[in-house]
């Protein structure tokens, strides 16, 4: 129980990484209000585990947001963590990436992270104490190809945990988690061979489980990684080692 008692916000918890971070964070005795765009994705997230909540919020909507934390402030009195999780993207490069598929995922990503830390920080400091993890990825530091606006994007997100932890440490920190290649809804429909591909590429010879990242997750919501900020925690099995 080494979130017991803690509230931690999620975001894009319908799916995916999220969902499993929502699950274990409240195993962990966390109350976890789960945020996603998807009502059906939330609903199947709450059920598998006590203790979670969803609430239907589209990061990208500042007022949205702002009025969930505010709710979740008035029922808990505090918010000790932040995961945000939740993405967008249309895999192209460069010239073949539309405006509009560059704002979305830009929008998704950065701009979520930030409507989400603005309305989020002032309540941490109030309470003096916090952590804001941003699920970054192995695209912020290594290059692939047809990837333009979503390397852009998770780029970013090292420089955000860089200046939430410089502008209000101690009393919160910020770090980023960044997996590889996972087994997620998002992967299930790629091609064999590329699976086995991304498997062979990771010094672990496998591809990675939305349960490695949750385990890393709780690790940096809880007092365990208390001496840890500003920083990027990689979890891509050695690919980025090679």
């Amino acid at each position: 129980m080494r979130l017991k008692e803690k509230v931690v916000v999620v975001s894009g918890a319908g799916s995916g990484i999220g969902r499993q971070i929502a699950i274990e964070a409240a195993e962990e005795g966390a109350h976890v209000i789960a945020l996603d765009v998807h009502h059906e994705g939330l609903a199947a997230t709450a059920a598998r585990a006590e203790g979670i909540e969803g609430a239907v919020v589209d990061v990208t909507n500042a007022e949205a947001v702002n009025e969930t934390i505010q709710n979740t402030v008035r029922q808990f009195g505090h918010i000790d963590g932040l995961v945000h999780s939740a993405y967008w993207t249309n895999p192209k490069p460069l010239l073949e990436t539309s405006t509009t598929d560059f704002d979305r995922t830009l929008d998704v990503v950065v701009k979520g992270a930030f409507f989400l830390g603005r309305a989020v920080i002032p309540v941490m400091l109030a309470n003096q104490g916090g952590v804001i993890i941003p699920i970054a990825s192995v695209h912020s530091v290594l290059g692939f190809s047809n990837f333009f606006a979503y390397q852009i994007a998770k780029a970013g997100l090292l420089g955000y945990v860089r200046s939430i932890a410089v502008d209000y440490g101690p009393s919160i920190r910020s770090v980023a988690l960044a997996p590889g290649g996972i087994d997620t809804p998002a992967l299930s429909d790629t091609a064999a061979d590329v699976r086995e591909s991304l498997a062979e590429k990771s010094l672990a010879k496998r591809i990675g489980t939305a349960h490695d990242v949750a385990r890393a997750a709780v690790y940096l919501l809880s007092d365990e990684s208390s001496f840890m900020t500003g920083t990027l925690l990689l979890l891509d099995g050695g690919w980025s080692a090679i």
